[in-house]
């Protein structure tokens, strides 16, 4: 049995190695920066190399640059029915045909439009167009067919019509020999177009007994030998030989075949992916087939095994639909590893290393070593020599308490602090031991205080120690603990008492992330400023939890967060700079950063790697094969930034990265194709005008946009351009992806592009374009000169004739103005009493009849005041008159602040009375000003002591009401009038409201 068994293993091995001699072994990686998505179910690229990806939950679009998605959207009509798509399909007018879950959907990509089209109800599963243009639409519940361009008209086929026959409607793919014949797959066999009769009937090229006669068919295609491939769902790709009537099994470890590209690579290997097998390759005429499936301990493996659509491009780049990713393969070349093991596995097989099978929990480093905890080993290797030497925690002879390392801080190449879950210990590393430090473990009673989570070593020697669940602590070697802070009411407190990390700035200020918040230290108050996630504050901190911290070469301050990216801490402004997903990081939970020191940060992600341009405020992500067989990052990385090395802690060891390897890896090459123009801001059509393009001599401004087709990670562009008419040789554009001319001469140009990574002088792309010349001097512009000039000495002509005459009316406009002036004062002054600057009785009489005539036309209350002074003829015989005319000035320009609007009226009716009338003003309020009146006056003498020389009271009768037409102004005048002699008769020094009985009142009538 042994030399059985070692015989097929022989035989496995040596097809491999024919296979393997034929085609290079693929490596497959994702991007899920660029391509975020899952269930990628097609794809296709167009005329300019842009791809187009179809997912279940929209299409995507990619130029190079960046990408653009579409998706159903509610109620609007220009966008897709459903973004669940099933299928797609590029034709060779670029347009894009999308079957989706509700319908098919015409995609234009030359203008950006969609068109639905309501073929069925049901899921579109396919569609092709035929060499006479013909549309053909699979369904799950039959098949249609149009001939006319316009898809006004579809015919349906199925099993329960007559004419248009087919004898199953679960459709799975369309496809045309070469011989026009026109096939439809489903679920029972493969059908054939009969154009005569304008039905499908079996398909005749199936021999009898051939599991594609009646089984489930996805596929039937022909490749250029004249050979016909049939995948049939759980038995396998059939080849059938129409010329000898044969048919030949080609088995497979699965034979869920989802998707078939024929002449994969070369014309002698197909692609099959499969419904949870992976993928497979086969050589057509050896029947080899290399399976490539998902497993997380192979480097290049796929991310999952079932496959949805496989599409290679122009350039030679593989793409894998799968449940959860787009898998990439460069199918020019093998995929490297940019990150490798710390320590190599052979030698690890040899010497058992117990760190190597957990996760690793932090990383430290010093002088000449490089510092590390799994679960409860502490281990350090050798920068020189990398060799790693564990050291179990171990607290007395042989004996392990259980305890997990989270935190070191390290002192010296031989000593360090170590945080565990059983308290801090100190570690030396010549006698292997770990102390417990009885001045901190045996001084807490918290059990929360014994899970150290950080420590941090101050200048002063003093340890800064976060724990998971008890807050800070400050402890000295010496003295023990000095401070503990945690979290309370009391304002500036440590905001959570869950501390992930303590560590100080370039300026000092020690920084504490906790589980809610930042938090910075204060020493001079000896508490905290806090900075928690406001949603409606995007200056600020991104999220609660912040789990990591370093510094770049400019002072600012980097902060990882578990879920809302990286945010940037400038200490001049004290403001946040967030960045998430959005400018190309991997992911938005963040597990370490460091600084590279050369403009870079590196930022790990779960299971990526991400190159930060600080300059630039992008991201790119790099899929490090070695995660695949690791799993994971597991803790904030350290830099050596002298020695060109960046480390990283994952769930099986250590990886160490070369910056120098790493920039090597970008630094290749790709096509680079022209993507955008735009004049002055609009954008030029070139799908559509890719000819020579003019444009107006106003044109100021000419943006081009170039970039690469999608590319290897191993293939960085080096664009350069030339204008030819302009730029005297070619400009190597860096790291831009556009370029801009201003104020371009007319004349005629050419754009230029090409990767001068290449070594060749290849042009990969060119756009032809003109600026006119200014049409100032078209003889249009002439006459428009002639008929200026004509107008202007006509005008002149005219001002000079109007000149005079001008002068003349303006001594004549002098003189009326002057008459209107002292028309105007004769006029104020007729109507004012000159003695108190109010209206006089001519005054009353004009607007008090303008007020009561608007009282009735909008049927609204007026009050009528009329008052006058107590005994002023006693207080002109004691005071004089001239101190009588004092106080009636005072009176008048006191009534005068009482003017609310213009429809209030404020007059001397006669000697010593006065009168006032007031617009919209109800009974209770005209009592309450009229009482307010008559305090003022009462009081005035205390206000005016210098100008008035004795008391003055006054009294007030008040008439309020909407008048009528039988109420003539006059009568409301006179029940005023009534209402103050009443108030004369009863003591005057009041107010009275008019009532029906002072019409009695003899001397007022």
């Amino acid at each position: 049995m042994k030399y059985f068994i070692t015989f097929v293993s022989t035989l496995f091995l040596m097809a491999g190695l024919v296979f393997c001699a034929d085609i290079t072994p693929l490596s497959f990686y994702t991007e899920p920066v660029l391509f975020p998505f899952s269930e990628v179910v097609g794809i296709a690229e167009d005329s300019h190399d842009c791809l187009y990806f179809a997912t279940r939950s929209g299409l995507i679009k990619y130029n190079g640059i960046t990408s653009e998605k579409y998706e159903h959207l509610p109620f609007d009509n220009t966008t897709i029915r459903s973004s669940q798509i099933q299928t797609a399909y590029m034709d060779a007018d670029d347009i894009l045909w999308l079957g989706t879950y509700n319908g098919l959907e015409r995609f234009d990509i030359k203008n950006g439009t969609i068109t639905h089209f309501p073929v069925s109800d049901d899921v579109i599963t396919a569609v092709f167009r035929d060499s006479k243009r013909h549309l053909w639409i699979g369904t799950i519940n039959g098949l249609y067919f149009c001939r006319d361009g316009g898809c006004k008209n579809f015919t349906p086929f199925n099993n329960h019509q007559y004419n248009s026959f087919i004898g199953n409607n679960t459709i799975r793919s369309i496809s045309e020999d070469s011989r026009g014949v026109i096939y439809a797959s489903t679920y029972d066999g493969v059908w054939q177009y009969n154009e005569t009769e304008r039905s499908f009937e079996p398909c005749s090229l199936i021999p009898e007994g051939c599991p594609g006669k009646n089984g489930v068919v996805y596929h039937f295609i022909e490749d250029i030998s004249g050979v016909y491939w049939l995948s049939v769902w759980g038995v396998g790709l059939i080849r059938i030989v129409p010329d000898k009537n044969k048919y030949e099994i080609y088995s497979l470890p699965d034979a869920r075949i989802y998707t078939l590209y024929n002449n994969f690579i070369t014309d002698d290997y197909i692609a099959v992916g499969t419904w949870g097998g992976g993928l497979y390759v086969i050589n057509k005429k050896t029947k080899e087939v290399t399976p490539y499936k998902a497993n997380q301990n192979l480097a290049g493996a796929l991310t999952n095994n079932v496959v949805y659509s496989l599409f290679i491009n122009k350039y030679n780049m593989l793409f894998v639909g799968t449940a959860d990713a787009l898998n990439i393969a460069d199918l020019s070349r093998l995929s490297g590893d940019i990150a490798v093991p710390l320590y190599d596995e052979d030698a690890a097989s040899q010497k058992k290393l117990s760190h190597l099978d957990d996760t690793i929990s932090c990383l430290a480093s010093s002088t000449n070593y490089i510092w590390a905890a799994s679960n409860n080993i502490l281990v350090r290797y050798d920068l020189d020599q990398l060799e790693p030497e564990e050291f179990p925690f171990i607290v007395s002879k042989d004996q392990v308490n259980g305890v997990i390392i989270y935190s070191i801080s390290v002192i010296s190449d031989t000593e360090a602090w170590i945080g565990t879950n059983k308290g801090l210990y100190f570690f030396d590393s010549n006698t292997a031991s770990f102390t417990p430090i009885s001045l901190y473990n045996g001084r807490i009673s918290d059990t929360s205080s014994f899970l150290v989570r950080s420590v941090y070593q101050d200048a002063d020697d003093t340890l800064w120690i976060g724990t998971y669940g008890a807050g800070l602590v400050h402890f000295s070697p010496i003295k023990g603990i000095l401070s503990q802070y945690r979290h309370s009411d009391v304002p500036r407190s440590l905001s959570n008492d869950i501390i992930f990390f303590t560590n100080r700035d370039s300026r000092g200020t020690l920084w504490i992330g906790t589980n809610r918040g930042l938090c910075r230290y204060v020493s001079e108050t000896d508490d905290f400023i806090s900075y928690l996630y406001d949603v409606n504050k995007p200056t600020g901190i991104s999220a609660n939890r912040i789990d990591s911290f370093c510094e770049d070469s400019r002072g600012f301050l980097w902060f990882g967060t578990n879920d809302g990216g990286i945010c940037r801490f400038d200490p001049k402004t004290e403001l946040f700079h967030t960045y998430t997903k959005s400018i190309g990081l991997s992911s938005n939970r963040i597990i370490g950063i460091t600084d590279a020191d050369d403009g870079f940060l590196w930022i790990t992600a779960l299971k990526y790697l991400n190159l930060f341009d600080i300059a630039h405020e992008t991201a790119q992500a790099y899929n490090i094969t070695n995660i695949r067989r690791y799993g994971y990052f597991s803790c904030a990385p350290i830099a050596l930034k002298d020695k060109g090395l960046f480390f990283f802690g994952t769930d099986k060891g250590i990886l160490k990265i070369s910056q120098e390897k790493l920039y090597a890896f970008r630094l290749q090459f790709a096509p680079i194709k022209i993507r955008a123009l735009t004049a002055d801001g609009q954008s030029i059509n070139l799908y559509t005008r890719k000819q020579s393009i003019t444009f107006s001599y106003k044109t100021k401004d000419i943006k081009i946009s170039f970039a690469a087709p999608y590319f290897s990670q191993h293939k960085k562009p080096i664009a350069a351009y030339k204008l030819v008419g302009f730029d005297k040789d070619w400009v190597v554009a860096s790291d831009r992806d556009f370029v801009r001319y201003t104020n371009l001469s007319p004349g005629s140009y050419t754009f230029l592009v090409k990767n001068v990574a290449e070594g060749q002088d290849v042009v990969h792309d060119s756009i032809s374009f003109t600026i006119r010349q200014s049409f100032l001097i078209s003889p249009v512009m002439i006459w428009f000169y002639i008929v200026v000039v004509s107008v202007i000495v006509f005008l002149a002509y005219k001002i000079h004739k109007l000149y005079w005459l001008q002068r003349y009316t303006d001594l004549l406009e002098e003189k009326q103005l002057v008459l209107i002036q002292d028309n105007f004062t004769l006029k104020e002054l007729s109507l004012l009493d000159h003695l108190t600057g109010i209206g006089n009785r001519r005054y009353i009489d004009m607007l008090g009849l303008k007020i009561w005539q608007m009282a009735i036309e909008h049927n609204v209350p007026i009050a009528v005041m009329m008052f006058d002074i107590d005994f002023f003829k006693n207080y002109n015989d004691r005071f004089g008159h001239q101190a009588g005319d004092e106080l009636l000035r005072l009176i008048g320009a006191d009534l005068k602040k009482r003017i609310r609007t213009e429809t209030d009226l404020i007059g001397r009716y006669g000697g010593e009375e006065f009168l006032i009338v007031m617009y919209n003003l109800p009974p209770e309020k005209a009592i309450h000003i009229a009482e307010g009146i008559r305090k003022t006056i009462e009081t005035m003498h205390g206000r005016y002591a210098t100008e008035m020389v004795g008391q003055a009271t006054i009294s007030i009768g008040v008439f309020a009401g909407k008048p009528t037409e039988k109420d003539t102004f006059e009568q409301m005048i006179h029940k005023a009038d009534c209402a103050l002699y009443r108030a004369k008769q009863t003591g005057r020094n009041k107010v009275v409201f008019y009532d029906t009985t002072m019409d009695q009142i003899t001397d007022c009538n």
